[in-house]
């Protein structure tokens, strides 16, 4: 029986949005390897370690408390497998981050790799097309703390125009 990339893609968004939104951060964990890089339309960023992964992901979530996030919802738009092996996913998807039936910033689309590692598929990095101040997963004071802690500057992205 053939694996569907964007099944398996779309099955990762579900769980990992609904841990995220239950705070479920071990299943988020067992979902998400690291180092792992972490992208917005503004700023870039690796994260090295489960702890500093987590640490953001409860940062971002605090911030979806104090704006009433209701719904967090990601929908893939297509996923392909890279290379021979089927073991590399290449996908891309829509956020839509909702209090109510409004949008709490934008709705914004994501590119994101998942790699097939132990039998388990996790996502090794995402680029998204959200601005850091739209949303604070992404914001340049927490990635900086971050990148602080690490004891490297931050590497930002310079302006388009």
């Amino acid at each position: 029986m053939s694996i569907d990339a964007k099944q398996v893609y779309q099955t990762h968004l579900d769980i990992c949005s609904a841990a995220y939104l239950e705070e479920d951060y071990p299943t988020l964990l067992r979902h998400l390897s690291v180092p792992a890089y972490m992208n917005s339309s503004d700023h870039e960023r690796w994260v090295e370690s489960a702890e500093e992964l987590e640490e953001c992901l409860r940062a971002a979530r605090e911030y979806l408390r104090k704006v009433r996030v209701e719904q967090y919802i990601r929908v893939c738009r297509d996923a392909t497998f890279e290379g021979k092996s089927r073991t590399r996913i290449v996908g891309e998807h829509d956020t839509f981050i909702l209090s109510g039936n409004k949008s709490v910033i934008p709705p914004y689309r994501s590119i994101m790799t998942l790699v097939l590692d132990n039998g388990e598929w996790t996502a090794r990095g995402i680029a998204s097309d959200v601005h850091s101040l739209d949303y604070s997963m992404f914001s340049t004071r927490v990635m900086e703390q971050f990148t602080e802690k690490a004891g490297v500057p931050p590497r930002r992205r310079s302006s388009r125009k």
